[in-house]
């Protein structure tokens, strides 16, 4: 393997490596917030998607009028009932589109102390199954180029991996 393909592929492989642990920290940190939110929110109530609302507007080019554009964005308006009191809550998670149906039924975790805080396990912000997928070949991908530039470093014949372990 030629010396430039093999800091090509170590930086390569530095970078995927970086990302993925990044990205794995960044999940384990949403999971514990996530856990945090269910101490706190011990109590669980049936509720709804009551309506959509628009959540944010985007202006990538600033104030330049002629490369100005709006994309609009709308998050789900949970609606749920404690002790006969009705309680909202805008969700953190915005899209261009609807990702629950309005009058979707979906469990609502709130505090008992306060009813108006509460945290929706079901809500696409709460879900990390790609944050793994991600890491994971971010990872793989990472930790295989360092094998490859290892393989072909430790060994005399580059096809033989064996025989640099023996």
């Amino acid at each position: 393997m030629d010396e430039k393909v093999k800091k090509v592929a170590l930086w390569l492989g530095l970078i995927c490596t970086a990302l993925g642990l990044i990205i794995f920290i960044v999940w384990i940190a949403g999971v514990r917030e996530n856990k945090q939110h269910l101490k706190i929110c011990s109590e669980v109530v049936e509720g709804f998607v009551a309506r959509y609302e628009r959540a944010k507007q985007k202006h990538p080019f600033g104030d330049n009028e002629a490369y100005r554009y709006n994309v609009t964005e709308f998050s789900a308006v949970y609606q749920y009932v404690v002790d006969d009191t009705t309680y909202e809550s805008l969700s953190e998670f915005s899209s261009k589109k609807e990702y629950v149906k309005v009058n979707a039924r979906v469990a609502i975790h709130y505090n008992p102390q306060n009813p108006q805080e509460c945290f929706v396990p079901a809500d696409p912000y709460n879900k990390s199954t790609g944050f793994i997928v991600f890491s994971s070949l971010l990872l793989t991908m990472g930790v295989a180029s360092f094998v490859k530039v290892y393989r072909s470093k430790n060994s005399r014949n580059s096809t033989d991996f064996h025989k640099s372990f023996f």
